[in-house]
């Protein structure tokens, strides 16, 4: 029996390329972290993406984690762009800040920009809760909005209230840059990732939660970043040194200890 490593990788499959056990698992994890959540909302909604950067555990192969997507052009004042849509992520407490997903992720947009070398590509994220807002924000530094250090430039506020019209119509709320739906599409489980006084600390942490006050709730603030090949190598070159760290530090554990540290399994 194999035993877990402690360590991630990720790779790429497209959403007709799921196996029925596999959406089930998703199904799982992703009802574990929010309320008010079905089935048949689930499944319209992966049906939607293109693919699925997909976690498993390097040791045993277990199912840890996802992330959905999809790529696309959109027209925003007689110019085209290509949009990366993240959608639903999510990933087991005991592989929280493994990079992953975000390697497949750099992966995925380098094809892409160098594919189409001519068209601007925009990450178009909703952020409901901190984590992936914070990975766009430590890894585009200058290039996401909104943010807590500059104002949105006017262009790039169209741009967001563009693409969030179009996929929201008019749960899309123009005055407060948040996507607020009639009837509540899911809220983060109280056990996922609350926001605590330490965090708040952070200014990008503080800066979302003054952005979108009502994200328990289930409002969403929509974001978006230019992605860049410089900006995706800086990104890979930071990751490739933290999976090298905790590879070593992984390595250090004590020989009585269970290889790679107890896995932890969300709360029920």
């Amino acid at each position: 029996m194999k035993t877990p490593s402690g360590r991630l990788r990720a790779r790429v499959i497209r959403v007709d390329d799921l196996s029925a056990d596999l959406i089930n698992q998703m199904w799982q994890l992703f009802a574990k972290s929010y309320d008010d959540v079905t089935r048949d909302q689930f499944d319209q909604d992966l049906a939607a993406k293109d693919a699925v950067f997909v976690a498993h555990d390097t040791g045993d192969d277990s199912f840890q984690g996802f992330s959905t997507f999809e790529i696309y052009e959109h027209y925003h004042e007689s110019r085209k762009v290509a949009v990366l849509f993240s959608g639903d992520t999510m990933l087991r407490p005991a592989y929280w800040g493994q990079t992953a997903i975000q390697l497949a992720f750099a992966r995925t947009a380098v094809l892409w920009l160098v594919r189409h070398p001519f068209t601007p590509l925009y990450w178009f994220l909703t952020s409901m809760g901190y984590r992936t807002y914070l990975v766009m924000a430590r890894n585009f530094c200058r290039r996401y909005w909104p943010r807590h250090d500059a104002p949105t430039p006017a262009g790039i506020k169209s741009l967001i209230a563009s693409l969030a019209r179009r996929r929201y119509g008019f749960a899309w709320d123009d005055q407060k840059s948040v996507i607020r739906f009639a009837r509540s599409q899911g809220t983060l489980a109280s056990h996922v990732a609350p926001i605590t006084p330490e965090l708040r600390a952070l200014p990008e942490i503080d800066f979302l939660v003054k952005a979108n006050p009502d994200y328990q709730q289930g409002v969403e603030l929509a974001c978006v970043a230019r992605i860049t090949l410089p900006d995706l190598l800086r990104t890979a070159l930071k990751m490739a040194r933290k999976r090298l760290f905790r590879g070593r530090r992984l390595k250090c554990v004590s020989a009585d200890a269970p290889l790679g540290g107890p896995v932890r399994e969300l709360k029920s």
